[in-house]
This record gives C-alpha cells, sequence and structure tokens, in this order.
C-alpha cells in the first residue's frame, strides 16, 4: 500500500450521514508501524480484525481499493458472518480462467535496466532511483481522465511519503504468501 485513509478522507462526511464509518492505515503506510516484516496478505487480515474488534464491530460494509481489496475480499471469505457488503475500488485481484499464473513474470520486477520505460518502471530497481517520479507516472497511468490532475496532485503528494524498501519487502511477502487466497 503506497497510499493510505488519507486518499478516500472525502467519502467520510458523506458516507458518515448514514453509516458508522471506521478508517485506518494498512500497516506500512500513513500513521501506522512501518515493521521490516509483516506484510503477507494473512498480515493485513490480522490487523482488519484487529481494527474491527477494537471498535466493538460485529459486521461491516467494508470499501477497499486496489490492493486493500485482496484484504477485504480475504476477510469476507474467512469471516464471512463480518462481512455484510463489499465495495472494492480498482481491485488490484487476479481471478477467474484468464488470469496469469502467480509466477507471471515476476523477474522482470527485480531486473535492473539501463533505463525505464513504460510499465518497466514497477520495479524495485526504478522504486529505488526514483520513487516520486514513479508514483506520479502510476498515478498518471490510472487516473487518465481529462480533469484528474488536481487529483492526482494530491495523491502524489500522500504516496511520495511511502518508503519504498517498505512496499518492496510488502511485494516479496505478498507474492509468497498468495497460496493463502
Amino acid at each position: 500500500n503506497f497510499v493510505d485513509s488519507r486518499v478516500s478522507a472525502h467519502l467520510v462526511p458523506d458516507l458518515s450521514r448514514s453509516f458508522r464509518v471506521i478508517t485506518y492505515d494498512p500497516r506500512g503506510a500513513g500513521r501506522s508501524d512501518r515493521p521490516p516484516t509483516g506484510y503477507r496478505f494473512d498480515d493485513h487480515l490480522a490487523d482488519a480484525v484487529a481494527v474491527l474488534q477494537a471498535a466493538g464491530v460485529v459486521s461491516a460494509s467494508l470499501v477497499a481499493g486496489s490492493i486493500g481489496a485482496n484484504t477485504a475480499a480475504l476477510l469476507a471469505a474467512r469471516r464471512p458472518e463480518q462481512v455484510e457488503r463489499l465495495v472494492l475500488i480498482a481491485p488490484a485481484i487476479k481471478v477467474g480462467p484468464a488470469a496469469p499464473p502467480e509466477d507471471d513474470n515476476d523477474d522482470a520486477f527485480w531486473t535492473e535496466r539501463a533505463s525505464y520505460e513504460g510499465w518497466e518502471r514497477f520495479s524495485a530497481p526504478y522504486w529505488r532511483q526514483d520513487w516520486p517520479g514513479f508514483a506520479r507516472w502510476f498515478l498518471e497511468t490510472v487516473f487518465n481522465e481529462p480533469g484528474s490532475e488536481a487529483l492526482i496532485d494530491a495523491i502524489v503528494r500522500i504516496a511520495i511519503e511511502a518508503d519504498p524498501e517498505i512496499l518492496i519487502q510488502q511485494r516479496r511477502e505478498m507474492r509468497r504468501g498468495r497460496d493463502a487466497l
């Protein structure tokens, strides 16, 4: 997770009119701790369950985006009694028969290059070399609609606070732990 709960903060006032809203920063992001390890999907699931328990929530509607959608889907699958509904925004989940195998060219993520173009930027060496450049490129790629510049700028300000080494470790652990899904 290279962004935190500030990305969805604009939703809270409207949702709060009808629902109790609880947000949190996933481990490694925002105001949460950044341990050197502990970024498997099961670790993120345990954190989500702990947040719900600490808030006294028996069941909830979950809103999650990108890689966080994996945690929400895992919570719904493993603890269906706690999840009333899921709202997944741009989920980074590979499902169904068209999904590539889990070892789909992960070597590219670790490969150093003389230069990085397009999706070659989605790599550990590039993140270490130019994290702010990656964050801007990624967000401009994702939010490519005309008029998205203010949104991109706001999310980039949050994203550049992320630690690329934590994100690299998270990817390493999540790739290893996909059998849990």
